[in-house]
């Protein structure tokens, strides 16, 4: 299959409808993971009011991507009126996830609902400003400045290898630095987070909250992105899907 050599669609001339917007996240047990995703879908809807937006799992949860899939291609009740799908992978970079299971969901929706239709997956969320434009939102909402030289700023990830390491958060702030705070890069609450919320309130150290958060929203600069890989404002690649028809600019 070719690359495509721009992105996969320009906005519809008149009376033409947007393609349809398909989120895949990862999946949890937490229930706060499935409301965070909804409410990120729900705010990309708000400002993207003439597209359908729908929100699909790899795992643990649901909806399921193909029962995603198949509201997107119902939605209107006549599949062959909508132009395409538009996928956006809610994931902070490029791993397995994107790569393999991404693909692998989108090939099984596609098993379930064979209509031939114009299917392209955007990048992941990061790398991006944007991203850590969001990131920096709630540093500073947390009262702190990124760019404060008198900052020690600690980081706590979404994989257990990345994890904020306790004896980083009990050891002395770096030298020239007087105050220290976590950024928490998760896109939304969890078992993770909460680890790491747990083990910066033992420090005494205060721990930002993630992209998506029940009291604070998502990041404004998170739905942004979300909309620009929507709008294909970043580098395309025709979803990895056998049988996939990629829509044409």
């Amino acid at each position: 299959m070719s690359t495509p050599s721009r992105p996969a669609w320009t906005s519809p001339g008149p009376g033409a409808r947007d393609p349809g917007l398909l989120l895949i996240a990862h999946g949890s047990r937490d229930p706060r993971h499935a409301r965070a995703m909804s409410s990120l879908a729900e705010a990309v809807r708000e400002a993207e009011p003439e597209s359908a937006v729908e929100v699909g799992f790899l795992d643990l949860c649901g909806p399921s991507v193909a029962e995603a899939y198949g509201r997107l291609l119902a939605r209107d009740g006549a599949t062959h009126e909508r132009p395409a799908i538009r996928v956006v992978p809610l994931f902070l970079n490029a791993g397995n996830h994107v790569r393999q299971d991404v693909p692998q969901a989108l090939a099984a929706a596609r098993r379930v609902f064979p209509v031939r239709i114009g299917l392209s997956v955007a990048a992941p969320l990061g790398p991006d400003p944007l991203l850590e434009e969001a990131f920096g939102r709630r540093i500073r909402e947390a009262g702190c400045w990124p760019d404060d030289p008198a900052l020690d700023l600690l980081t706590a990830g979404a994989t257990r290898a990345t994890e904020v390491d306790p004896a980083a958060l009990a050891a002395p702030c770096r030298p020239g630095t007087t105050h220290r705070i976590v950024l928490a890069r998760f896109l939304a609450p969890g078992r993770l987070p909460d680890r790491a919320v747990a083990r910066a309130a033992a420090a005494g150290v205060p721990i930002t909250e993630p992209l998506i958060s029940a009291g604070l929203g998502p990041a404004a600069e998170l739905v942004r992105l979300v909309r620009a890989r929507y709008r294909g404002s970043d580098p395309v690649r025709p979803a990895m899907v056998p049988g996939t028809i990629c829509a044409r600019a």
